[in-house]
C-alpha cells in the first residue's frame, strides 16, 4: 500500500507570446493511492502447478477533479507434462474515467487470456501460442488476436544463443501512466489503447563469462493507435500536450551488456535505435528519440548502502512548431545521475538523488528546458 501527492509546473509557455503565467495558474497537482495484494506457490518441483496471482488497486486524481479508477486482477501458472510443458496468463484491467472529464474515450475493460504450450532441453526451446485481448471501451467490445512463438538453441554453449520469436499485445495506456511518462498533457487527456499486433524479432545472448552477460535484438513492428505528443494549440500559451495517432511500421535494434563481478558491483549498458519505417497520417514520430542509451553502476555495501551512477543519452526528437508551421528537432541530450540510500531496516530507509550533475542545458519535451540542476532528499517506508 502507498500514497502520493505532487504537483508540476507546466511553465513551458509559447514563446511567440509576450506574457507571465502566474505559479498559482501553472500548478498541476495530482495525487495518488494504492493497493496491491498478492498470492504464489512455492513448489520445490515443476511437476506441480505453479502460480501467481494478483489483485491490485489504484486512486489516480489531478485536483480531485479528474479522476481515475484502476483496478488489476492477473493469474499466472505452469506445469510440467511428459511430453510437453503448458502455461498461461489470464486476467483483466478496468480504468474508470467520469463522463464529465473524459468525452473522448471514457472508461476502459481490457482482459486477457494467453495460453502457451512449450517443449525443449538444455540445448534449445521451442514455444507457441496465442494472446487472446478483449477491450471493452462505452460498450463496445472488440477482439484482439495475436501469435505467440519462440525458438532458441545453444550454438556455444550458453555464450551463443540465437533466438526468433514473434509476439503481439495490446497497451492499455493509463491515464496514470501517461501522466507518468509526460506530466505536462493536458489534464483531462485520455489516450486510447495501443494495439502492438505484429512483433517479429530476432537476437543471440549468451554469456561471455560467468560475471558478463549480452543481449543483442532486432525487432520489426506493427502498430495501430501510436501515440505521439504535440503541443496543444488550441490554448495560445501551448504549454501543455496532446496525442495524435498513427498506424506505424517500427524498426528497433536493442543491445544490453551486464557486468556482475561479484553480489556488490552491477554495471548496465543498454541502448536502442528506433526507425520509423511507414507512417499513415503523421510525418513524423513526434517527441520520440532516435536513439537512447544508459549506463548505470549500483554498488550495494552490505545491503545497508545503496549507491547509484547513471548516465543517460537521449537522441534528437522531431517536434512540430505550431508558430512557424514546420518541423523542427530537439537536439540531443545528456544527463549525469547520482544517488545514495541508507536502508535503517526492512521497512525504513532513507535516500538521496542529485541529477544533472554536468548542469547540461536541454529540453524535455518543446518549450520545456530541463533544470541545469536538482537535489531530492527523500524517505521510504513499507508496512
Amino acid at each position: 500500500m502507498g500514497a502520493s501527492y505532487y504537483s508540476y509546473v507546466h511553465y513551458g509557455l509559447n514563446p511567440e507570446l509576450d506574457t507571465v503565467l502566474a505559479r498559482e495558474d501553472a500548478v498541476n497537482p495530482y495525487f495518488m493511492a494504492e493497493g496491491k495484494l498478492g498470492l504464489h506457490s512455492m513448489h520445490a518441483d515443476s511437476f506441480h502447478v505453479n502460480y501467481k496471482a494478483a489483485l491490485e488497486y489504484y486512486y489516480f486524481t489531478h485536483d480531485f477533479n479528474e479522476t481515475e479508477h484502476g483496478a488489476k486482477a492477473s493469474l499466472e501458472f505452469d506445469k510440467k507434462l511428459r511430453v510437453l510443458d503448458i502455461a498461461a496468463e489470464l486476467g483483466g484491467v478496468f480504468l474508470g474515467h467520469y463522463h464529465d472529464w473524459d468525452t473522448l474515450v471514457g472508461s476502459k475493460t481490457i482482459f486477457w487470456f494467453n495460453p502457451s504450450v512449450s517443449k525443449g532441453s538444455s540445448q534449445w526451446r521451442l514455444l507457441g501460442g496465442v494472446n487472446f485481448y478483449g477491450e471493452v471501451i462505452d460498450g463496445e467490445f472488440i477482439p484482439h488476436l495475436y501469435p505467440r512463438a519462440l525458438f532458441q538453441f545453444n550454438m556455444v554453449k550458453q555464450i551463443i544463443i540465437p533466438y526468433f520469436g514473434v509476439d503481439g499485445y495490446l497497451e492499455t495506456n493509463s491515464n496514470r501512466h501517461v501522466v507518468e511518462e509526460n506530466p505536462y498533457i493536458v489534464p483531462t487527456l485520455s489516450v486510447r489503447p495501443t494495439s502492438h499486433r505484429l512483433i517479429g524479432y530476432a537476437g543471440l545472448k549468451g554469456h561471455i563469462t560467468r560475471a558478463v552477460s549480452y543481449n543483442l535484438k532486432a525487432s520489426y513492428s506493427l502498430i495501430d493507435d501510436a501515440y505521439f505528443y504535440v503541443n496543444d494549440n488550441s490554448d495560445p500559451l501551448m504549454n501543455q500536450f496532446n496525442v495524435v495517432y498513427d498506424d506505424v511500421s517500427l524498426g528497433k535494434l536493442h543491445g544490453e551488456l551486464a557486468i556482475r563481478p561479484g553480489d556488490s558491483w552491477k554495471v548496465f549498458l543498454k541502448g536502442n535505435y528506433y526507425s520509423y519505417i511507414t507512417m499513415v497520417k503523421e510525418d513524423r514520430p513526434w517527441n520520440k528519440p532516435e536513439f537512447d542509451i544508459s549506463l548505470q553502476l549500483r554498488y550495494n555495501m552490505g545491503d545497508k548502502i545503496i549507491l547509484d551512477a547513471g548516465i543517460y543519452t537521449i537522441g534528437s526528437r522531431y517536434f512540430e512548431n505550431y508558430n512557424a508551421a514546420e518541423e523542427e528537432t530537439l537536439p540531443l541530450t545528456f544527463d549525469l545521475n547520482l544517488g545514495a540510500e541508507y536502508r535503517y531496516s526492512k521497512l525504513l530507509s532513507f535516500w538521496v538523488k542529485f541529477n544533472n550533475m554536468a548542469a547540461q542545458s536541454y529540453y524535455l519535451y518543446n518549450q520545456y528546458p530541463s533544470y541545469k540542476f536538482r537535489a531530492m532528499l527523500g524517505f521510504s517506508y513499507a508496512l
